[in-house]
C-alpha cells in the first residue's frame, strides 16, 4: 500500500462469489499465503463494497428499537465514507492447488472484491466482555446465533 496526499492503492487479492455457496478464490500470485491456513476455523475477510456509494455520515432510524438517528460508525451499513468491510467467515475447506477457500458464509455480494485474509484468532479477536448500547443488547452474542436470528426485525 502507498501513501501519498491521503491517496492509498490497495490490491485486490481474489473474489468472493456467492453461487453454489461461498467461497473466495485468490489470485494466483496470491495463492501461496495460504500455507498453514488450514486448521483455522473462521477467517477475517477484508473486501471492498463494489457496488456501494458513498452514504451519509447519519443515518435516520435504521433499527427498531434503535436512537432516531445513528452515526455511519455505529452501523454496519456498506454505504461508507471508505466502501471497505469486514467479516468473520467459517472455513469450510481450502483447496490451496487452486487457491480456493470454502466459506460456510459470508455477508458480502456476489464477485465482491477482496483485499486481504487473516486467521481468526481467539486470543486477539473475542472479547469477552464486550458491551453494545441497549438498544441492540438483544442481537446475539456470537456468529452461531446470528445464523438463526430474525434480523428482518431489526431493520426498519
Amino acid at each position: 500500500m502507498s501513501s501519498t496526499n491521503n491517496t492509498f492503492s490497495i490490491k485486490q487479492l481474489g473474489t468472493i462469489t456467492t453461487t453454489n455457496g461461498f467461497s473466495l478464490t485468490l489470485d494466483e500470485r496470491y495463492i501461496e499465503g495460504l500455507v498453514a491456513l488450514e486448521g483455522f476455523s473462521h477467517i477475517v475477510v477484508l473486501w471492498v463494497a463494489h457496488a456501494a456509494n458513498e452514504g451519509a455520515l447519519t443515518i435516520s432510524k435504521p433499527y427498531t428499537d434503535g436512537p432516531d438517528e445513528v452515526g455511519v460508525f455505529s452501523t454496519r451499513s456498506e454505504f461508507r465514507p471508505n466502501q471497505l468491510g469486514l467479516s468473520i467467515a467459517p472455513v469450510v475447506a481450502i483447496d490451496r492447488d487452486k487457491g480456493v477457500i470454502q466459506l460456510a458464509w459470508i455477508d458480502t455480494l456476489h464477485d465482491t472484491p477482496v483485499v486481504d485474509i487473516k486467521p481468526y484468532f481467539p486470543a486477539s479477536d473475542r472479547v469477552a466482555s464486550a458491551q453494545t448500547p441497549q438498544w441492540c443488547s438483544h442481537w446475539p452474542q456470537n456468529l452461531e446465533e446470528s445464523a438463526t436470528f430474525d434480523w428482518e426485525s431489526v431493520f426498519t
